[in-house]
């Protein structure tokens, strides 16, 4: 599919819910493939060490991304918010094993690490063989008392007063941003590479290098680097309750708040693993069709609630 000029183009509330993706009348939805009926999903499960017998793995989100070379939009070291990884949750507890889920992130062009624009983790980030994980979840908002949602004012209130940034860690707490640096690692990647992430390992985008720069003003204005990221989660995981702007909550009145995945009214997190369903595209294009335009008018008008906030800190 051909990408729109700019630098910075964002899918961020999923092409598997898209009804338009197929390239033509007939064909498949390749971001549903790859999410759905590809390896991954396994791989996640196992990840996971998950059940067959009495789990199953469900698709909470898929995000694509394309970043330009002259794109100032990057995020700092953080963990998904619920806006990005909309589940209940409470924060790791080891040394049991993480089930709370799986993040496949997978580049769609080149990415040598010395061109950047791609993606640096913080290796064993989401155990508690790292010193600095809990003075960083605090810096950055996030609370037990939060794993379940929150309400409208009480979101608002914490927005306005500029105490939570999920991409702010550097500006929050500069000498837990330098710990992370100093351990951080980075990758080469070859497009079709897959990098697989617990869901509360730290992460940060990286900033496009000059030479990235030098070598896309020879070759096309505006060259984008592609990369797809899917979230996998249990399906006895849960919503979370109280004011979101998640689309199954927003597209059916709340009547999805806070129930587990399982127990969703319609297919907004289709199942992947055991098995998937005969009918999943029949049921996805339906929620495409009947329910998203709803949502998405919703949701317009409390970004621009949120982005108004934004500008009063």
């Amino acid at each position: 599919k051909e990408l729109p000029k700019g630098n910075f183009q964002v899918h961020e509330y999923g092409l598997v819910l898209d009804d338009k993706e197929a390239s033509g009348e007939g064909s498949k939805n390749i971001f549903r493939s790859v999410a759905l009926h590809s390896q991954l999903p396994q791989i996640a499960a196992e990840l996971m060490q998950l059940d067959e017998n009495s789990e199953n793995l469900r698709l909470l989100r898929d995000v694509f991304l394309a970043k330009g070379p002259e794109s100032t939009s990057s995020c700092g070291w953080h963990v998904d918010d619920q806006m990005f990884w909309p589940a209940t949750y409470q924060l790791p507890n080891q040394p049991m094993v993480d089930q709370t889920g799986i993040n496949a992130w997978i580049a769609l062009d080149d990415m040598p690490v010395n061109n950047g624009g791609s993606l640096a983790v913080a290796p064993a980030s989401h155990s508690d063989s790292v010193s600095w994980r809990n003075d960083a979840y605090a810096a950055l908002g996030f609370d037990d008392t939060f794993g379940d949602g929150i309400s409208k004012d009480e979101l608002f209130r914490v927005i306005k007063s500029g105490k939570v940034d999920t991409c702010g860690l550097e500006r929050m707490a500069p000498r837990i941003h330098q710990q992370i640096e100093k351990t951080k690692k980075e990758f080469s990647f070859k497009q079709g590479d897959i990098i697989f992430m617990n869901r509360w390992l730290f992460h940060r985008s990286t900033d496009v290098t000059e030479k990235r720069k030098a070598a896309v003003k020879v070759v096309e204005d505006n060259a984008l680097l592609k990369r797809y990221s899917l979230r996998y989660v249990t399906g006895s995981s849960s919503l979370p309750r109280g004011f979101m702007t998640e689309l199954s909550v927003l597209g059916t009145n709340g009547a999805n708040s806070g129930r587990e995945f399982n127990e969703v009214d319609g297919e907004w997190y289709p199942q992947c693993w055991p098995e998937v369903g005969d009918d999943v595209e029949e049921k996805i294009d339906s929620v495409a069709k009947n329910f998203i335009p709803v949502a998405q008018e919703k949701l317009a008008v409390i970004m621009t609630e949120v982005m108004a906030l934004f500008r009063t800190r």
